[in-house]
């Protein structure tokens, strides 16, 4: 499955990912232990769904290999709880967190506010 996106986008929704595109893309390479060297850039935008322990290899595969890491609102909620609060150090952070952000924990703001990603209301 291949398809050229200047940067493709996935979204995990439910239980289910999904494409932000109808076209297809290099779904292969993105999920390969060591990204290939070709790999596409690959954006990783999570929204305010449970990401669900089955994926959850694949999901801090994705998280860490992805060149853009936004969190829509509650998504950081997600992000936060998925991987706590002391192990950020070995993980990278979103770049972005975006919305109006009624969803977004109020201890949730605070923590990722102070680790310079942006919070964007």
């Amino acid at each position: 499955v291949e398809v050229k996106f200047s940067h493709p986008l996935i979204c995990l929704h439910d239980t289910h990912m999904v494409c932000a595109d109808t076209a297809m893309w290099h779904l292969a390479k993105s999920l390969q232990q060591k990204p290939a060297d070709d790999a596409e850039p690959l954006a990783l935008i999570v929204l305010n769904t449970p990401i669900p322990s089955e994926y959850r290899k694949m999901f801090l595969h994705l998280w860490q290999n992805a060149s853009l890491r936004v969190c829509a609102d509650g998504g950081a909620n997600r992000v936060l709880d998925f991987f706590g609060q002391d192990v950020w150090s070995s993980i990278k952070l979103p770049q972005v967190i975006t919305g109006d952000l009624d969803s977004a924990r109020e201890d949730t703001c605070a923590f990722f506010s102070q680790r310079v990603c942006i919070l964007d209301n």
